[in-house]
């Protein structure tokens, strides 16, 4: 008498394959992105292929082509690990994943965007062991130092702080 599980046929097998080397691919991306420091990933669907671009110092790069045929599994994947709905690919999404890529705790944002030719993914890369500088670190002079505390400790005002994106600001 059998148990009742059935072997699984040549066509499971391959989809394990498939999504196994899917994850490993996006992991790969996300490590890349890491190690060159970048700020985004996009993941641009275009006609017959995947655009794989990422921020590097406020450039944004051309880093791979993926084929037709793995647009829907890298997408779904990335929104499995961030936690949206993988059926709906007609309305924008929000997510976020935490990730420990060799002792960094890496923080991802990530969006998606309903395009013609599929969903377009960014990702936006917080590295969380950078940490908090403290105001003497910052690199002003200390002229400008003492002109910005004492504006600071005032009960009321703004301060508007600018700088590209991995600034810190």
């Amino acid at each position: 008498e059998g148990t009742g599980a059935t072997k699984p046929t040549g066509n499971d097998e391959m989809q394990e394959a498939l999504q196994g080397s899917v994850i490993k691919l996006v992991n790969q991306m996300i490590e890349k992105a890491v190690y060159s420091r970048a700020s985004d990933i996009h993941l641009d669907p275009e006609e017959k292929d995947l655009a794989c671009k990422m921020r590097v110092d406020g450039v944004l790069m051309d880093v791979e082509m993926y084929p037709e045929s793995l647009k829907p599994a890298i997408i779904s994947r990335v929104k499995i690990m961030s936690g949206m709905d993988i059926a709906e690919k007609r309305l924008p999404q929000d997510g976020r994943v935490n990730m420990k890529i060799k002792d960094k705790d890496i923080d991802l944002r990530i969006a998606t965007f309903p395009t013609v030719w599929g969903e377009k993914l960014s990702m936006r890369i917080l590295d969380k062991s950078k940490g908090i500088l403290a105001l003497k670190e910052l690199g002003m002079g200390e002229r400008e130092l003492q002109k910005f505390e004492k504006i600071i400790n005032k009960p009321y005002g703004i301060i508007f702080v600018c700088g590209p994106t991995g600034a810190g600001k």
